[in-house]
């Protein structure tokens, strides 16, 4: 899965924030998202999504919708002259070939389709070996789970990944980082901080934080961070609870195996929870329901370029096929995330319960060019089996459920919280969407 040059490297569907998005390991500000108020997972953590590399589908509506405007003729000339132009007469001198390249490069894909401008994107190398690591599920860094606002540069800990740097260290959810070493945040983003939190193993990072009133200097060391995409447990009622984070490289192995956990335990009905889950490798995304569909269930349809509609299925029928299910989803849920929560509507018969989702239904791929930056351009969009588009739509719910917020408290910090609750009778408490869900499963209703 390494990023070779020159070619493309993965399909992804997900929010790109200034990495891509992921679970716990999330940076995403995509499709007009504000980085000032992503969670994100560093290692710092930052939210991936990935490209996938698998048939890409339209949403029925991709009609060209370029701005009209007089023809643009002689390009390559203009170019030059552009070029030349700037080079000589603007008031700033010192414009090097390759800076006005980079310019020009980053302009193209900004401007080319503007209502994708948000999923285009000239890549630092940097950013590419991040968002490597994201999809691999592994970080260098310190291993917490962040909320940046950018107004204020402070980053709230909504969690920390066990046996990390951080949780040695003793940052718990609730501190404040308020700088890393004597940079301080306020006017710059999310991307700004993970940069500074990840790092190489060993590396130290030292980190001013704020404990309720107290404010503490942490010194950790950077360490490679592995993070859970997929949680499982059993819930009152023999129903099966199965968390997705991301889809990663390594997100469909952990789900088979989840499902396996599950069903030895003879669960009677399923719970996905996609919430907070902002897409990931199109290709895993589409393996994964194929772990709960029936055979030959309509999973998605993609299109490229001027390909006809291609329809993908499931080859064979789903350790978790035939399981009464409920799908939790948010606004926060997208792309790769919205993919398994409208197939699993339309294949299975699940039933969605909690927000309306995003509505991200394109697909990006990635491919590093000769300087080892790399682009990230729109390769397809993505519809449901039925047709039915994703792309600034979403899907809205079955039932409208809504997470009870304890005063004080945000829905991301929240939505963390319960979360991370491991008994499930405590959970159903403070989960009011899982709790709808669970007593739908359990009275059997028809899905």
């Amino acid at each position: 899965m390494s990023i070779l040059r020159g070619r493309v490297v993965r399909a992804v569907c997900g929010l790109w924030a200034v990495l891509l998005p992921l679970p716990l390991v999330p940076l995403t500000s995509g499709c007009g998202r504000l980085e000032s108020s992503t969670p994100a997972v560093t290692a710092a953590s930052a939210t991936a999504t990935a490209v996938a590399s698998v048939p890409a589908v339209t949403t029925e509506k991709t009609a060209d919708v370029r701005p009209s405007a007089a023809p643009f003729t002689d390009g390559e000339k203009v170019l030059l002259e552009v070029k030349r132009t700037l080079q000589n007469k603007y008031y700033k001198a010192g414009f090097t070939d390759d800076e006005l390249a980079r310019a020009a490069v980053a302009g193209m894909l900004q401007q080319l389709e503007p209502q994708m401008a948000s999923w285009n994107k000239l890549l630092p190398p940097e950013e590419m070996r991040e968002l490597g690591a994201d999809l691999k599920g592994e970080i260098v860094g310190i291993g917490v789970e962040i909320r940046f606002e950018k107004d204020s540069g402070i980053s709230d800990v909504l969690g920390v990944i066990p046996g990390s740097p951080a949780e040695r260290a003793g940052l718990r959810e609730g501190d404040k980082i308020l700088a890393v070493g004597s940079k301080q945040y306020k006017g710059q983003s999310l991307r700004d901080v993970v940069s500074d939190l990840r790092g190489l193993p060993g590396a130290s990072v030292q980190l001013t934080v704020l404990s309720g009133v107290t404010v503490r200097t942490l010194t950790l060391q950077r360490a490679r961070v592995a993070y859970d995409l997929v949680h499982a447990q059993v819930l009152p009622g023999q129903v099966g609870y199965l968390q997705v984070r991301l889809f990663s490289e390594n997100t469909d192995t952990q789900v088979r195996t989840a499902l396996s956990e599950l069903l030895q335990k003879k669960v009677q009905g399923l719970v996905i929870d996609v919430r907070g889950n902002q897409g990931g490798l199109f290709d895993k995304a589409v393996a994964t329901a194929e772990l709960l569909l029936p055979k030959d269930a309509s999973v998605v349809k993609v299109v490229r370029r001027q390909q006809a509609v291609q329809v993908l299925k499931a080859q064979q029928a789903g350790p978790g096929a035939g399981l009464p299910m409920a799908v939790l989803c948010d606004g926060e849920t997208a792309s790769g995330a919205e993919l398994l929560a409208g197939a699993l509507r339309e294949g299975a018969g699940a039933l969605l319960l909690g927000q309306k989702t995003f509505g991200k239904g394109s697909i990006q791929e990635l491919e590093e060019l000769p300087n080892h930056y790399g682009i990230k351009y729109t390769a397809a969009v993505f519809s449901l089996p039925s047709g039915v588009p994703i792309e600034g739509v979403g899907l809205s719910p079955d039932i409208e459920v809504n997470l009870a917020l304890p005063e004080a408290a945000t829905y991301e910090r929240q939505l963390s919280r319960v979360q991370r609750v491991s008994d499930g009778a405590a959970r159903l408490q403070q989960d009011a969407p899982l709790r709808a869900a669970v007593q739908l499963l359990r009275a059997r209703k028809p899905l």
